[in-house]
């Protein structure tokens, strides 16, 4: 354990690491306190670039009417009355025309311009690479800063530490970037322990739900509409089977002392081959997210359940095990306990919950390595808009990680 500070004395519980106030933290100046509510807005990022797009282009457009006008005409009006008309003429989307120089003096802008379908082409563009920066999977990054900080800080850590930085967390699992360091590199992630950088508002999430989806297909016979007596309607064949389904509701099953919520869903419908024709099959995906504490086998077992009768053929679409909590063996304990002393210095109480959800602790899980979920950002808001890492919740996580990991807590 570290030396207590002089005016406090040794105490058996771990003490809270000395905060960084330079670890994410800056005096904010009047640009950046101007402009930091909009770090949290994406959308209204997206949206003030694309005004900013549409109005630069019309100011180019205006400014190269003006050019051509007093180029053209010896007595062309100028000012920045002008300029706004040409602007307005500009959005307008006038695209083609003349300067014509009057024995009056004046002028008829007309003159050629950047279409509005460039104009809305660009700002499109704009628009979209916005949103897909918005829209990218930001739940590692934040916590990517919290470890690249924490390993510059660490001279000798009390654990041999393995900081594993990847991609293509939130895709198909062949092109998952920790799958692949599984595969091809198993010895580097041979561990006691793990931590995942997922969203947790900085407590710990425990486990994760496993999910399985499957596709029931559930076979009818055609008939015309007018003689529906000779067919055999695939979808209202469906109906009472989506109608027990959606009575499963949300039950929570505990597991290892942390309540894990299912959900068993239909999540597309699709069937019928014509207006006034008997459907001859329908098609179902169902999506279970299940406790751990069942096996997938287990899982699809009880999907294939709802069906018995309909003679619906059944394909396992993706099948991903869940995970227990992981957070009894000791070394989980030991962590657990330094980020709870953080967090009340912090004013807080540390929430040990399960994860509703699928994440990659299922995978050290598979490998026998108990692992959590911990990190910066709001996990109800991962996904949207609004998804952020306050610098708070870096601040805790950093500080849980030093506190836990640096060579002055050693006993």
């Amino acid at each position: 354990m570290a030396p207590p500070p002089p005016h406090q004395e040794a105490q058996g519980s771990p003490q809270p690491y000395p905060a960084q106030p330079s670890a994410f933290q800056a005096p904010p100046g009047i640009v950046s306190q101007a402009v930091s509510p909009l770090g949290h807005a994406p959308a209204q990022i997206s949206f003030l670039l694309t005004l900013a797009a549409v109005l630069g282009t019309a100011l180019i457009s205006a400014i190269l009417i003006l050019v051509a006008i007093t180029s053209s005409v010896d007595k062309a009006p100028s000012g920045a009355s002008l300029l706004v008309v040409a602007m307005g003429y500009s959005l307008g989307g006038h695209l083609t025309g003349g300067i014509d120089g009057g024995s009056d003096g004046s002028v008829s802008i007309g003159a050629s311009m950047l279409p509005l379908g460039t104009r809305a082409a660009a700002a499109a563009l704009v628009h979209l690479l916005a949103r897909r920066r918005a829209h990218q999977d930001e739940s590692w990054a934040p916590f990517g800063a919290v470890a690249l900080r924490a390993a510059l800080l660490l001279d000798a850590p009390k654990h041999v530490v393995t900081w594993v930085f990847y991609d293509h967390e939130e895709v198909e699992a062949s092109l998952n970037g920790l799958g692949r360091l599984m595969r091809y590199h198993p010895g580097l992630l041979d561990a006691d322990f793990a931590i995942l950088a997922e969203p947790t508002s900085a407590h710990i999430e425990g486990g994760c739900n496993g999910s399985v989806r499957v596709i029931a297909t559930i076979p009818g016979k055609a008939a015309h509409s007018a003689r529906s007596w000779r067919g055999d309607n695939a979808i209202h064949k469906a109906a009472p089977v989506i109608s027990r389904i959606a009575s499963f509701g949300n039950p929570t099953v505990n597991v290892d002392g942390l309540d894990y919520r299912e959900s068993l869903l239909v999540v597309a419908v699709s069937g019928g081959k014509a207006k006034n024709v008997v459907p001859d099959e329908v098609e179902l995906v169902i999506n279970y997210r299940f406790a751990p504490s069942k096996s997938t086998d287990e899982a699809i077992a009880l999907v294939t359940s709802y069906f018995a009768g309909t003679g619906a053929r059944i394909e396992v679409d993706d099948r991903s095990p869940g995970a227990r909590p992981g957070a009894d063996s000791p070394i989980a304990r030991d962590f657990i306990a330094h980020a709870g002393a953080i967090a009340e210095a912090h004013g807080e109480e540390l929430r040990v919950v399960a994860k509703q959800g699928w994440t990659d602790v299922a995978r050290f899980f598979d490998l026998g390595i108990p692992a959590v979920n911990f990190g910066p950002g709001d996990p109800l808001l991962a996904h949207t808009d609004e998804e952020a890492a306050p610098a708070a919740d870096m601040t805790r996580c950093l500080e849980a990680l030093l506190a836990w990991l640096d060579d002055k807590e050693k006993e």
